[in-house]
C-alpha cells in the first residue's frame, strides 16, 4: 500500500478503477463481486504486456495425453490476481523488519 504522500498525479492517472457489485441474497446476507476496470490501461500499456500468458492447444493436449497414459490424477485451481501486472517499488520487495 502506498502512503498518501507517495501518490503523485501520474500514479492517480494510471490507477485502475475497481467496480464493486453488491447483491442482497434471499437469506439476508450481502454478496459482493468486484473486478478491475482495465479499459484505461489500453492508453499506456501495450497488448503484449497486459495479456495473460496462455498455453497452446498442442501443449495442453500433449499434457492431457501423457496424464491419461500414465494414469495421473489432475487437479486445477484458480489463483486470484495471479497475473496482476503492476510496477512495485523495489524497497517494498524485501520484508521490513
Amino acid at each position: 500500500m502506498l502512503k498518501p504522500s507517495e501518490v503523485n498525479e501520474n500514479i492517480r492517472y494510471e490507477a485502475l478503477n475497481y467496480l464493486m457489485f453488491l447483491k442482497r441474497k434471499r437469506c439476508g446476507k450481502i454478496k459482493a463481486r468486484g473486478c478491475a476496470n482495465g479499459r484505461p490501461q489500453r492508453e499506456y500499456i501495450f497488448k503484449d504486456e497486459s495479456s495473460s500468458p496462455t498455453v497452446s492447444i498442442y501443449a495442453l493436449m500433449t499434457s492431457c495425453l501423457m496424464d491419461a497414459i500414465e494414469g495421473r490424477k489432475v487437479a486445477t485451481c484458480d489463483i486470484p490476481d495471479a497475473f496482476l501486472q503492476a510496477d512495485w517499488p523495489a524497497e517494498r520487495l524485501l520484508p521490513q523488519v
